[in-house]
């Protein structure tokens, strides 16, 4: 038998913790995408293209998100991946042709990193991210390479430039910008791995859905010239935990 329990003889504890819940939507906490290991398709696959766009793979990595901004799964979903060319020639890897797709086709867009950021940032309501040795105002401009970005911190220029670079203080409290990939150029016989952003970020009830990961692939084109037809679309599996 169900008995009622007069609001007011609810010990304080309990209804601190019970406005808590209703605070963070029933206290549950949003999933993380993690390859999905149990689909044959885990290690990337050819969707379209004929026998020219063979050579280039899509690897999901798994690698839950443990940088700064530490709350940036709250603004974006960050997913981990590989792309390795192994084809003669060099291939174009842009941002524009990405997207985190979910079991209904829902699209979600891939966002630069800086663009991520900012998002925080605005979040926070005073347009400035402040990090631990850090509390300066973000700009973002655009950087010389295709599709990367640039990012003002205090006078000290981030992104964009070599990927050994040292780094600055600022630079350690916003790890999205350093691990983040740099789409652009893949010449033959390389790889890059990192972070792409995608708008919205999960919520509690995707837990369990599964996701595809999508990248069209194009050949690379001359500088200011049109993009060319993508070679192929290549996907990946992920899961959300």
């Amino acid at each position: 038998m169900l008995r009622f329990i007069p609001f007011g003889s609810l010990h304080p504890a309990f209804l601190t913790l019970s406005v808590l819940c209703l605070i963070s939507h029933g206290c549950a906490t949003a999933p993380v995408l993690v390859p999905d290991n149990t689909d044959p398709s885990a290690y990337g696959i050819l969707m379209a293209g004929g026998p020219s766009a063979q050579g280039v793979t899509l690897v999901g990595v798994p690698d839950e998100w443990r940088y700064s901004p530490k709350n940036l799964p709250e603004h974006v979903t960050p997913v981990r991946v590989k792309v390795t060319n192994n084809r003669t020639e060099a291939i174009l890897l842009t941002l524009e042709d990405a997207a985190l797709i979910d079991r209904r086709g829902v699209r979600r867009p891939a966002i630069p990193p800086g663009d991520a950021v900012q998002r925080i940032a605005r979040a926070q309501g005073d347009g400035a991210y402040s990090g631990a040795g850090a509390s300066s105002g973000i700009s973002i401009s655009q950087g010389i390479s295709i599709g990367s970005v640039g990012i003002s911190l205090g006078g000290i220029g981030l992104g964009g430039g070599p990927r050994n670079a040292p780094s600055s203080r600022g630079a350690d409290t916003m790890d999205a910008l350093r691990v983040g990939l740099r789409p652009g150029r893949l010449d033959p016989g390389a790889s890059v791995e990192g972070y792409l952003f995608f708008d919205p970020p999960l919520k509690a009830s995707d837990r369990e859905d599964r996701f595809r990961f999508a990248w069209r692939i194009r050949p690379l084109t001359p500088v200011g010239a049109p993009l060319a037809p993508p070679l192929a679309t290549l996907e990946v599996p992920f899961i959300a935990r």
